[in-house]
């Protein structure tokens, strides 16, 4: 695989607690809630919520709660609550906070799905049952990827070589990604994974992949190739549901994959990741990495309980 060294060092070694954004929210009348379970899409399509303030007697945020809620735009959830339930939050395309505390455990396929303004979420220090860099959402073994940001504004994505399985629903609505490398430890794309990344051109699958799944690749209507090592590889017969005039090749070669599908901008976001691992890595909070306005100076800030020294956003 591309895997850049330093990369993957780090994600081989980054399995450590998360640090907060500070964050202030404001929830509308009749936003908080207070019941012991927010039941499976009992906010589903309410257009007149703007902000959420979850209080922390809630332990379960029930599947599509939130759901197609078109004008929220930020979440702030207390502890307390355990578990994000499926596409709970998904198809918000005006989110842009979401604020997750220590004691969340569990956060279901899709949660954020399709939040097209949503480009990173907030973690406390206590967390110890995620990490999340550049974008992508990750359990704490750095095992699983459980959803990238659909938001974020990277055109490439190089999966950790740790990951063994990615989420349904992992990329949703990721319209900025361009180019994407799979786990050489992954077996599957997953139904819906790719769904809707319209900006989507090429993607490398290692040998590791047997199958492609349904609707995996669904609505990327710039998908131009798919890469597979592998020569037996099982594609849905839905995976690539309107999807560009895709060209498969199998038994390929990462190196001619490399110097065949080079981005412009491939160098500037892979020094922008490096940017954001070097802060996390130093300082263990939510890092932003940033190309400077002058020259091509990349600098990186992280918000949230800083020491001196740093710049807080």
């Amino acid at each position: 695989m591309k895997r850049n060294s330093f990369l993957n060092r780090f994600y081989r070694t980054l399995c450590t607690a998360l640090s907060v954004t500070l964050v202030t929210l404001f929830a509308v009348s009749g936003s908080e809630a207070y019941a012991k379970t927010i039941a499976r899409e009992e906010f589903m399509n309410d257009k007149t919520i703007t902000s959420l303030d979850i209080d922390g007697d809630v332990t379960s945020i029930g599947d599509r709660a939130y759901y197609g809620c078109t004008n929220l735009e930020s979440v702030n959830i207390h502890e307390g609550v355990k578990k994000i339930g499926e596409s709970a939050f998904a198809m918000c395309p005006n989110l842009t906070s979401v604020t997750i505390p220590s004691t969340v455990k569990t956060i279901e396929p899709g949660a954020f799905a399709g939040d097209t303004s949503l480009s990173a979420l907030t973690f406390p220090k206590g967390n110890t049952h995620f990490y999340f860099l550049a974008g992508a959402l990750y359990n704490a073994k750095g095992t699983r990827l459980i959803a990238y940001m659909p938001g974020k504004s990277y055109s490439l994505y190089d999966m950790p070589d740790t990951i063994k399985y990615v989420d349904n629903y992992a990329f949703w609505g990721a319209y900025n990604l361009e180019k994407v490398y799979v786990s050489p430890n992954v077996e599957s794309v997953t139904p819906y994974d790719f769904a809707y990344c319209s900006g989507l051109k090429y993607v490398y699958l290692p040998e590791s992949v047997k199958r492609i799944e349904e609707y995996a690749f669904r609505d990327c209507k710039n998908l131009q190739y798919i890469y597979t090592e592998g020569r037996k590889v099982a594609v849905d017969p839905t995976a690539l549901s309107n999807a560009g005039k895709t060209k498969t090749i199998s038994g390929a070669n990462l190196d001619t994959f490399n110097s065949k599908f080079v981005l412009d901008d491939e160098d500037e976001v892979l020094n922008l990741i490096r940017a954001e691992a070097a802060v996390h890595q130093d300082d263990n909070r939510t890092p932003t990495a940033v190309k400077g306005t002058s020259g091509n100076q990349i600098t990186a800030t992280a918000s949230g309980n800083a020491h001196p020294g740093y710049t807080e956003e």
